[in-house]
């Protein structure tokens, strides 16, 4: 069985998914650390804004709480985050302006302070960058609620939709500041299709009223190109999400050239495909063997070894590829394989695209290991399971289980670390 904390962080990176409907064309995972007390001055330095973040026991705990809550259909509970406002005296000591409950679920991710301390302005969620209805929030001198802010309102929802994002965040912004001269909060908005972490990042301005919340928009040919460049993203977008749905309904063919890539994305579709286990343990390592007279054959014999003799003492399952008709693949498992001790890899399956009678003659190597075999015919298209046809009945109970496998075993997990 696999330890605890593995399976911890393979729980982590599902629940982000689990508690997320948003499906990005370019979805990474997000890495955040706790949140902690975190203070902001102003540009003077006259004032300060303290913010205590509402209490979480972990990620993994905030986590479970999520998904919990999402399945209940209801908004998970629990104390607000304090915000206190502070301005520093003659003598130079911080005396209190306001404090009170922040808008935000756990803690905003930054803030901004007017140099006299008339207004303050928050950004984001902690562990959600762009998303939820308090993006944008402004508290008043006393610090009342102002206005709190989508994102979608701030801009169009197809605009939001073609920025940069992650599975849980949005790249909307660059920069932000509050004018010196009147009460006015600049935003510097990424344009769709920069590159938000490059050295061209294209923006676009807008401002906010920051005395009743109104938004400035744009005008003139900056604005309009930056829609323009929203528009043609989408567009890219849609027609590769059609054809990840086709790639996803039709049936699974191996690829005609020798692009290593291509091989890979093969060879994990093809588990998915056949493995019995798929749902619960939906990961495979992929080897693809260049042949015998290319200079790197030997270093990818190295990749199959390690993969044939991976020393895990749970169920595991590998994949690997001989393409354009190469002849490493035999020679190769009968040097690793031997001196193998007999039933050491009685928890492997390996499944191999290759010709019938050299898919037959590693098998005989591999039997006294204890492996499993599974042959990739290239020549046989792969039917996909209906589990995974999207939107079809048998994929949305399959989702259902899933979420339900999820909850079972977070509280499980929960209970081993002690959460």
């Amino acid at each position: 069985m696999k330890s605890a904390w593995f399976t911890v962080l393979s729980i982590i990176a599902i629940c982000v998914a689990a508690v997320s409907t948003f499906k990005p064309s370019n979805a990474c995972a997000d890495s955040w650390s706790m949140p902690t007390t975190e203070t902001t001055e102003s540009a003077s330095g006259q004032f300060r804004f303290t913010v205590e973040p509402a209490p979480i026991d972990s990620q993994l705990a905030f986590f479970a709480e999520e998904i919990k809550a999402d399945k209940e259909g209801r908004q998970m509970e629990r104390p607000r985050p304090i915000g206190m406002l502070e301005r520093k005296t003659g003598a130079g000591v911080w005396e209190p302006v306001w404090a009170g409950p922040l808008e935000n679920h756990v803690a905003p991710v930054s803030a901004l302070v007017a140099d006299n301390g008339r207004y303050v302005v928050t950004f984001d969620n902690w562990h959600s960058v762009g998303r939820g209805e308090n993006v944008i929030v402004i508290y008043g001198p006393d610090g009342s609620l102002v206005r709190s802010m989508a994102l979608t309102e701030l801009l169009p929802e197809t605009y939001v939709s073609a920025l940069s994002h992650s599975v849980s965040s949005t790249k909307w912004m660059q920069d932000a500041e509050i004018a010196a001269e009147a009460p006015k909060l600049k935003l510097d908005i990424y344009v769709p299709g920069s590159d938000p972490y490059g050295e061209s990042q294209e923006t676009v301005t807008f401002w906010i009223e920051l005395e009743d919340g109104s938004v400035d928009l744009p005008q003139g040919p900056e604005w309009e190109a930056a829609q323009c460049a929203a528009e043609d993203i989408n567009e890219r977008r849609e027609r590769a999400e059609q054809e990840r749905l086709a790639y996803f309904r039709d049936p699974l063919t191996a690829p005609d050239g020798c692009d290593r890539p291509d091989w890979h994305n093969y060879l994990n579709e093809a588990f998915m495909r056949l493995a019995p286990d798929w749902s619960s343990d939906p990961f495979t390592s992929r080897t693809v063997l260049f042949p015998p007279d290319h200079p790197r054959y030997a270093e990818s014999v190295g990749w199959l070894r390690d993969s044939l003799l991976d020393d895990a003492d749970y169920a595991r399952a590998e994949a690997f590829a001989e393409p354009c008709d190469g002849d490493g693949l035999v020679p190769a498992v009968r040097s690793i394989m031997d001196g193998v001790e007999t039933g050491s890899l009685s928890e492997a399956t390996f499944y191999i695209s290759t010709t019938r009678d050299r898919f037959d003659e590693v098998s005989r190597i591999v039997e006294p290991s204890g492996a499993k075999t599974v042959w990739l015919d290239p020549d046989a298209a792969i039917p996909q399971r209906p589990e995974r046809i999207p939107s079809s009945d048998e994929q949305k109970a399959a989702e259902e289980e899933r979420l339900r496998r999820i909850d079972a075993e977070m509280g499980e997990i929960l209970s081993e670390v002690g959460t």
